[in-house]
């Protein structure tokens, strides 16, 4: 199903041929992001799922996560409280746990600035 939402988001692509980078227009990502967001859940919520394909699901879903709240896409609440709602799944709870440990992790390969990410100081009171 996730291939099917990402072939739908093809004809959606534009290209800068001035920065050679495609572009994918906000109404777009929001609209792919909500038909990934749909299709992980129904694949973690079936009961006939492998569990290894399950578990993969709950890693894309903790990386595509991960990249929301790095990007501060407005998005990234909706795809962090779904986590959260998976934290008491029977089977995949502890794959969960692991996933926000991916999410807090911080790692200098992937958060920089060289990757567009938003990299600043948070001060908790």
């Amino acid at each position: 199903m996730a291939v099917s939402a990402l072939g739908k988001c093809k004809s959606q692509i534009s290209v800068d041929y001035n920065n050679a980078c495609p572009v994918l227009l906000d109404e777009d990502l929001s609209s792919l992001l909500s038909d990934l967001l749909a299709t992980l859940t129904v694949t973690v919520d079936r009961d006939d799922v492998p569990t290894i394909q399950a578990t993969n699901t709950v890693s894309s879903f903790s990386w595509l996560t991960k990249a929301l709240i790095m990007r501060g896409h407005r998005q990234a609440d909706t795809w962090i409280d779904k986590l959260v709602g998976m934290l008491s799944h029977g089977t995949l709870g502890a794959t969960v746990a692991g996933g926000f440990k991916l999410i807090m992790a911080q790692n200098e390969e992937y958060l920089n600035f060289d990757n567009y990410c938003n990299v600043r100081s948070v001060c908790l009171l």
